[in-house]
């Protein structure tokens, strides 16, 4: 098969699927939704391993929980 005919081939398959684009789009970013929240789940798991060999910093991740919107507990976990 040449270019040429590669090249029409996507665009003809390209024009066929056009106005399926937006369903598939909405499709697949509700699906992502769903495993965001268990990916983020397991990404804390190991940041508390990670922390909890450290006193110091085991302390900054459960002041960080107490009060995740504290400013200066924010900056305690993240130096």
């Amino acid at each position: 098969m040449d270019t040429a005919t590669i090249t029409q081939f996507a665009q003809h398959t390209f024009a066929v699927l056009q106005p399926y684009l937006p369903i598939l789009a909405a499709k697949a970013a509700e699906e992502i939704g769903k495993k965001v929240p268990e990916s983020v789940g397991k990404l804390w798991q190991a940041v508390k391993a990670k922390f909890a060999a450290k006193p110091a910093a085991q302390e900054s991740v459960t002041d960080l929980l107490a009060k995740p919107g504290n400013e200066n507990r924010q900056g305690a976990f993240l130096n």
